[in-house]
């Protein structure tokens, strides 16, 4: 954005040789506010057209913005195809949208595609040059190159003038380039290469290009650490939450470990890849529990967050998939090593786990706990896979969707350019039909999607080929499984993000769902990628549903009861419960100490284990809250004091005596301090190098015991006059919940739930963070919880890529180098702030992470022995 304001200023500086408006460039960098006024008058002018025209979308071949100004700053009408067979049109009237005043209007425009037909394009542009200074697309063309080679070369001189040399200055752009192409090392030996390369480019060897990637990866790590070391420095509360998943390469057969970190940062989630570091630890000894792989990884994380300067005392959970190495490393020995941390499953992989079971589509037919709805599931899959390996069926089912767009018979090569042009019921593009993959979130939701987006065209094209359509009576039961799974496909769609606090947004949408859509007394509720259907099924009652989907209906109910909700069905399970949906709905203003989706999510429906009730679940998450306030008010007296007795030392002369005094003087003010400060917090840090495994542990002991020792009143101040901390907490609480009930509605609906969502509750909080310190620190501490690895997943796609076949003696350390520094390209340092001295390979050697940043790890990995049952499976990855 900062870019396209800089080239629009850039843009008016200059003046047209027809008109003294400054002039303008073409869409791709015209203003926001520009293509908004422009996008309505066009809308407008499409309203308004005769019943005959219709106006050509502003779409491409393959769906993108097109560079053509004339469907950028006007509209373009077309005679409307009324009949089938009708060829479609090849001219348009063209109308200005520029500005209100102007409706020039030209005749016999061609349209966009078309090989016949008198074009005008040109009188369109001379037009919008002379009359609105819009420059034309040579001109436009031109400046660009000139203004890029002007950037460049003011570049090039600064960080020549920096760096000392022009040399050292293209080896960093050589190595950059490669970083963000996910180029071989090897690339710019090629001779075809050097031969384009620049003049002041030296000859690069593989080994310099590596060695220089590694230079800005080290410089990233460099940068990384200062900026952790800022936020958890400021951070009243631990404030990191990890991703971290185990993927094999199919090219090398090794096996990484991924760690992402997520921490929040001017009011947003921000994130990095910290490690994608190879992953072969040691045969564990014979006699070995399998519980050694969990221990490995552990270490390996915490290796990798010791390279980065993060204290493991600063994690405040994690999120992984459901494999038993690392929920058994989160959930069990991290808990008992790091005071307050909390694991919670990734939530698209439960949901996709639940759907499986529901759907009965398990990779192994034998665990199918549907058949009869895996047969259905089947059938549609061997339509698809008819028309995926028929070519004729392929070209029929393409012809019926561009007879659909454009109402009209088949078509001709040479007219089927115009038909993607033309709108159409998906915006111009011509569809394929999808498989369902077993491993992929939500492939069977978009399956069905698909299926029933292209049902008529798909049942067209069997006609045509003199086929019947086998799936012609069974619309309506696949409307309704469609209509069961598409709100768990919105769920997973929605916990995937990791830019913005999410968490009580997904909370919401597992309260429609429970209640809504898996709720067999509720009716449900048709869903349909065409709106007319969606409308035209309304809603089915339970008695309308089909035997398979109200079967399948309540398996999905169970499967998400077991995997979801069993933090309200298992009260045995305490000590291993997270607490996060619980404490980002007690934040939320309108449901502040009135926490109703306690009861909802309390209604389980198949499980009879001793459960938890709502006031016990209030109680709970209310001491939670207060307790982190608390721990975030002693955090704050803490560094308050820091920040004194530094400035008192800095004030002291050079003096002995002046320096003893000023010594005194802060033992003496930590003599006055509250109790808990002194007492407290040495009972604290006993404790969890005892192994504390919550909150409690960590805050019993810092509460005041004025009334003890210090002869406090019932009002919990110290003797001092100072408020203990608990007293501190509990203040802001109550201020907290008076103001949140005055400034925020009440939710409406049946049940509160189905028409408010917590769209701004960041915004805020923000403005009242002086307000309210303490509970924004909570809150921080809260809402930065991931509630998915989707990240991570992502990651190792981008690995992939990084890593093809082609690259397979790529060595593990500078392919991590290489894959972060794409991961994070756009905080990677800049050519002029990098150093000015050129490290030798054995210093970026050195300077490099070693393979498992530190932890035991073999070259080759070593089979295990086949004699010891003990031993079989200790290495199973998360798959």
């Amino acid at each position: 954005e900062k870019d396209t304001t800089q080239e629009c200023s850039d843009a008016g500086s200059t003046t047209s040789k027809h008109s003294a408006t400054p002039r303008r460039m073409p869409s791709e960098v015209q203003h926001h506010d520009e293509i908004e006024i422009v996008a309505a008058r066009m809308k407008k002018a499409s309203e308004n057209a005769p019943d005959h025209l219709v106006p050509v979308p502003v779409h491409s071949r393959k769906g993108h913005a097109t560079p053509n100004k004339m469907l950028l700053w006007g509209v373009l009408f077309v005679q409307k195809c009324t009949q089938l067979g009708q060829k479609p049109p090849t001219q348009g009237v063209w109308r200005c949208c520029c500005t209100e005043d102007c409706q020039k209007e030209i005749q016999q425009v061609a349209v966009p595609g078309a090989k016949n037909g008198r074009s005008k394009h040109q009188t369109v542009l001379d037009h919008l040059a002379n009359q609105h200074a819009v420059m034309k697309q040579e001109d436009h063309s031109s400046y660009r190159n000139s203004e890029e080679a002007s950037e460049l070369a003011a570049e090039e001189t600064r960080a020549v003038a920096i760096l000392g040399s022009t040399e050292r200055y293209y080896s960093i752009r050589i190595a950059r380039a490669t970083i963000k192409k996910a180029l071989a090392f090897s690339f710019w030996e090629d001779f075809e290469v050097r031969a384009v390369q620049n003049r002041g480019a030296r000859y690069e060897s593989a080994q310099s290009v590596r060695r220089h990637v590694g230079e800005q990866f080290w410089e990233f790590v460099k940068a990384r650490r200062a900026t952790f070391e800022k936020v958890h420095s400021n951070a009243l509360l631990p404030c990191y939450h990890l991703n971290a998943d185990l993927w094999t390469s199919k090219i090398t057969n090794k096996k990484y470990l991924g760690v992402r970190i997520f921490y929040p940062n001017l009011g947003k989630i921000q994130s990095t890849l910290l490690a994608c570091t190879l992953y072969n630890p040691p045969a564990p000894p014979p006699g070995t529990e399998k519980s050694r792989a969990s221990e490995i990884v552990l270490k390996y994380i915490f290796e990798v967050l010791s390279y980065y300067s993060v204290p493991q005392q600063k994690l405040a959970g994690a999120t992984s998939d459901g494999g038993s190495d690392l929920k058994r490393a989160f959930d069990v020995l991290a808990r008992e090593q790091i005071v307050g941390f909390q694991w919670s499953w990734c939530i698209p992989h439960l949901l996709h786990c639940a759907l499986q079971h529901a759907l009965g589509t398990d990779k192994d037919p034998r665990m199918s706990k549907n058949k009869e709805c895996r047969a259905f599931i089947n059938s549609l899959r061997k339509v698809i896979e008819h028309f995926s390996k028929s070519p004729e069926s392929m070209a029929a089912l393409v012809d019926q969707q561009l007879e659909r767009q454009l109402q009209r018979g088949p078509t001709s090569d040479e007219q089927q350019a115009a038909a993607y042009i033309l709108e159409g019921e998906n915006g111009g593009k011509v569809l394929k039909l999808l498989h369902n993959v077993s491993q992929r979130w939500s492939s069977s939701i978009d399956m069905l999607e698909r299926m029933l987006f292209l049902w008529e065209s798909v049942s067209g094209a069997s006609a045509k080929r003199m086929r019947e359509f086998p799936l012609t009576e069974q619309n309506e039961e696949y409307v309704q499984l469609y209509s069961l799974v598409q709100p768990v496909g919105v769920l997973m769609a929605e916990a995937q993000g990791t830019t913005k606090f999410i968490l009580v947004k997904c909370v919401y949408l597992i309260i429609a769902l429970w209640q809504q859509t898996l709720n067999p007394d509720e009716q449900l509720i048709a869903q349909h990628p065409r709106e007319q259907e969606k409308q035209k099924f309304g809603s089915f009652s339970q008695d309308k549903l089909t035997p398979l989907v109200r079967s399948t209906r309540l398996l999905l109910s169970a499967a998400v009861e077991e995997r979801l909700l069993e933090r309200y069905a298992l009260k045995k399970h305490a000590l291993h419960r997270a607490w996060w949906w619980d404490m980002g709905m007690w934040l939320y203003p309108p449901l502040a100490n009135n926490m109703k989706h306690v009861n909802i999510l309390l209604n389980l429906r198949h499980t009879t284990d001793e459960r938890w009730t709502k006031d016990e679940v209030e109680k709970e998450t209310k001491e939670r809250i207060v307790q982190l306030m608390t721990s975030a008010a002693l955090n704050k007296h803490k560094r308050s004091q820091q920040r004194s007795d530094k400035a008192a030392r800095n004030e002291a002369p050079g003096g002995t005596q002046n320096i003893a005094a000023a010594l005194f003087t802060a033992s003496k003010r930590q003599l006055q301090a509250p109790e808990e400060v002194q007492r407290g917090g040495r009972d604290a840090s006993k404790r969890a190098r005892r192994g504390g495994s919550n909150v409690n542990t960590q805050l019993k002991g810092m509460e005041s015991s004025d009334e003890d020792e210090d002869g406090g009143g019932a009002d919990g101040e110290t003797r001092t006059g100072t408020p203990s901390f608990k007293v501190q907490a509990d203040r802001e609480l109550t201020r907290y919940l008076a103001v949140a009930k005055m400034t925020t509605s009440k939710p409406e609906g049946r049940s509160g739930y189905d028409t408010v969502l917590p769209e701004n509750l960041e915004d805020w909080l923000q403005t009242r963070q002086q307000e309210f310190p303490l509970l924004y620190a909570v809150f921080s501490h809260v809402q930065t919880h991931i509630v998915s690895s989707a990240q991570i997943e992502r990651d190792f796609s981008a690995a992939s890529h990084v890593l093809p076949a082609t690259r397979n003696q790529t060595e593990a350390v500078y392919f991590q180098a290489q894959l972060i520094c794409l991961l994070n390209f756009e905080n990677l340092v800049s050519p002029c702030n990098m150093p000015q001295k050129e490290p030798t390979i054995e210093e970026m050697n050195g300077l490099m992470p070693a393979d498992g940043f530190g932890a035991d790890i073999y070259s080759e990995r070593r089979p295990m022995p086949d004699a010891d049952p003990e031993m079989e499976g200790w290495d199973s990855g998360s798959e």
